[in-house]
């Protein structure tokens, strides 16, 4: 039996001969202590200054021993990493070994006396360091509540994240005889499990083009059984599952490696792995994975035959590692085909895994989810794809933020646009009808592709995330009978979700790029977004179309964040009439303002072609446009989307013509004629802003305007389109006859 004081005794010679260690991280710590010893300095003139740089220096001071200190967590994985490989080294040596057991403690106490020195070593240094550093700090009055909160915060974080790497260095040397083969299995231990967890989605992402990989995981928990997942997952959000699963596996490696401390025999020493029935298990766990990712390459590179070629890399490299690692065990080369019924057994195995996704005999990646076995469907539509998201709490906050995350578009909506009963068949139709079209190779028929992405909720919680192509003008119906559900509608647009009193500003800009601010009270903003949602769910995508967009919102929270370009469209009588009623007309620049010049042009992206047609599933070839091709096959008319037609390029005033109609560019500096025309512009950016639901043939002219600004009389340009309603040859004509007059 040990006693206390032997047991002291024991830790401070363990310590003293292992000093190098805490000698190292002393060292680190110290260095540490200098540089914020130097910014204290800094931070305390900053302190006497302007407002701004007394919060840049709270700031600073406050992220220092934060979770988010880099620099910190860097110190505590090559630490953990360090002293856990040290700790235990002596195992490595056979000599060393029969000492160290041959002392009158058991194995148990000096288990843990080492496991408790590198434990120390580590923490004893950071402890004096934060205990010195917050002395300066505090001299300098920047030990502030959120500094304390943060300095407890982040050791933990870093103390949680030491001990994972620790335990993981320290099960690494149990099961190993080899410094070599011990930092080899260090790795392995650390990342294996975030290998095998993303071999699937990788196959996925090469072989099927609909699976969303990048939220895709295949291990569930199980993924946490790898340090670097949990330490992953406890950088990015530090929530309770993460914490929970840092704490059992930590635990658990320590008591793994425990149990693997007792029952290690003394003569192991100097083998590559002390147990050999780890040996088989870890061969065929390490060659699979391993092979199938060298097979993956050669598909990828192969330009041609590359069945054949990922089939013949997978064979070679299973070989390969298959030889290496019998040659570590023994450290014999001519072991490398031992074990060869274990070698075809990983190969047969790896095969099947590669041809099923060669082959993708159960057509996974066409197939969809049974719909009675859904619960939701989350769709990103590639509709309103410039409107900002925030994380509601964000936006709920009643004081500016200093800070804050800005939810990404596809991620919000994943999580909150779903379908749900009777809308779930809407969606199903969507994609289907967009999947018979790519089955029947009709994507280059003068189709435009869009991109749907969409997770499946199913009955027993699981997501399912998946992204498809979409085929405009034939997904438009489709589309649009989804776009116009209200359910949908309620969470896409998320000013609808919100309530109306958290923002304290609005601002609203029309179709000439004026901006409009007012001071309204928070009541009339309120008042006005009421109005502004109601006609927002109510609008369907075909008033949207029949309808276009004239202004912009621009709102600004209590929080700071700032909700823009969501459009008022022409079809918002109530919204337009409250504004008009608080001194803004979006229609007003047509009256008042007087351009300088406009400058008329074809729509470049125009398509000689009628669109094609669907119906009851079947194609219908577009038909050639007899007037355009007997313009463009002109000699005298070039009106592709390379060189537009400019016969005469001198004057600043072109309005000739021949019998096709007039040349272009056309530009024109006549003020009335001008004013004529801008009642029937839009402005480019807003008529273009779901542009996969306009129909181009419709939109034939772009005009480009000059405006004078007000403000410094330079001039500005907006760019506006004339759509096909609008006779632009017989406004250019009535024009030129009118010169003709005069």
């Amino acid at each position: 039996m040990t006693s206390k004081t032997s047991f002291y005794s024991y830790m401070k010679n363990d310590a003293h001969h292992r000093i190098w260690v805490p000698a190292l991280s002393c060292v680190v710590f110290f260095f540490v202590i200098i540089a914020v010893a130097m910014a204290s300095q800094n931070l305390r003139n900053a302190m006497q200054g302007e407002a701004y740089r007394m919060q840049q220096a709270m700031d600073f001071a406050e992220s220092i021993f934060s979770k988010e200190d880099i620099f910190l967590t860097f110190i505590a994985a090559v630490g953990a990493t360090i002293c856990g490989l040290e700790g235990f080294s002596y195992l490595f040596s056979r000599k060393k070994t029969d000492y160290f057991h041959s002392l009158p403690m058991k194995r148990e106490h000096l288990f843990f006396l080492r496991w408790l020195n590198g434990l120390l070593f580590y923490l004893v240094p950071y402890i004096l360091c934060m205990v010195i550093c917050t002395i300066l700090l505090g001299s300098s009055g920047l030990t502030t509540h959120m500094y304390y909160q943060n300095l407890w915060t982040g050791f933990l974080y870093n103390l949680v994240i030491f001990l994972l790497i620790y335990h993981t260095a320290i099960l690494a040397v149990m099961l190993t005889g080899q410094i070599l083969v011990a930092i080899a299995g260090f790795g392995i231990l650390l990342s294996y499990t975030v290998i095998v967890n993303y071999l699937v989605p990788v196959y996925m992402q090469s072989f099927y083009s609909t699976y969303d990989t990048q939220n895709m995981t295949t291990l569930g928990f199980l993924r946490y059984l790898s340090p670097l997942n949990v330490w992953t997952d406890l950088a990015a959000n530090g929530r309770f599952v993460s914490w929970l699963a840092a704490v059992l596996l930590m635990a658990a490696m320590f008591a793994a490696s425990f149990i693997l401390y007792r029952i290690r025999p003394s003569e192991v020493a100097g083998n590559s792995i002390t147990f050999p029935v780890s040996r088989p298990v870890i061969r065929i766990l390490l060659v699979i994975p391993f092979s199938l990712y060298v097979a993956l390459a050669f598909h990828e590179m192969a330009e041609w035959a590359s069945a054949f070629w990922s089939i013949f890399g997978l064979a070679i490299f299973a070989l390969l590692i298959h030889a290496l690692i019998e040659i570590i065990y023994d450290f014999d080369i001519r072991s490398a085909l031992h074990h060869w019924p274990q070698l075809a057994g990983c190969f047969v195995v790896g095969l099947a895994f590669l041809g099923f996704f060669l082959t993708d005999p159960l057509h996974l990646d066409s197939r969809l989810p049974p719909i009675n076995n859904v619960s939701a469907v989350y769709l990103d539509l590639p509709l309103d794809n410039s409107i900002p998201y925030f994380h509601r709490s964000d936006l709920l906050s009643q004081t500016p933020l200093e800070s804050y995350n800005e939810f990404s578009m596809t991620s919000y909506r994943l999580e909150h646009t779903a379908l749900t009963g009777d809308n779930l068949q809407l969606a199903y139709n969507l994609i289907r009808n967009a999947q018979k079209i790519s089955e029947n190779d009709n994507g280059s028929r003068n189709l435009y592709q869009a991109n749907l992405n969409v997770a499946f909720r199913k009955k027993n919680g699981s997501l399912e995330y998946r992204n498809f192509d979409l085929w405009l003008p034939a997904n438009k119906s489709d589309l649009m009978e989804v776009y116009n559900t209200r359910e949908l509608r309620e969470n896409h647009f998320q000013i609808v979700s919100l309530p109306s009193d958290i923002y304290r500003s609005m601002a609203v800009r029309d179709a000439a790029e004026n901006t409009f601010n007012r001071d309204f009270s928070e009541a009339e903003i309120s008042e006005f977004i009421d109005i502004y949602k109601r006609e927002l769910l109510e609008q369907t995508a075909e008033d949207a179309i029949a309808y276009p967009s004239i202004g912009q919102l621009e709102l600004t929270t209590k929080s700071d964040l700032e909700l823009q370009a969501y459009q008022i469209y022409s079809s918002f009588t109530d919204t337009l009439a409250w504004l008009k009623d608080h001194t803004i007309d979006l229609t007003a620049w047509t009256r008042q303002m007087t351009p300088a010049s406009i400058t008329i042009d074809r729509e470049q992206n125009e398509s000689y072609y009628e669109n094609g047609y669907y119906e009851d599933g079947a194609y219908y070839e577009p038909e050639m446009n007899e007037a355009m091709a007997d313009e463009y096959n002109d000699e005298d008319h070039v009106l592709d989307g390379k060189y537009p037609a400019v016969k005469d390029t001198a004057a600043a005033e072109t309005t000739a013509t021949d019998e096709k109609g007039p040349f272009f560019p056309v530009t024109i500096t006549d003020p009335q004629r001008i004013r004529s025309l801008l009642p029937h512009l839009y402005n480019r950016n807003l008529y273009e802003f779901n542009d996969i639901l306009n129909e181009k043939g419709k939109m034939q002219y772009i005009v480009n305007v000059s405006f004078e600004d007000a403000d410094t009389a330079s001039l500005y340009n907006v760019e506006f389109v004339c759509d096909g309603d609008f006779d632009m040859d017989a406004w250019l004509a009535e024009g030129e006859n009118a010169d003709d007059k005069q």
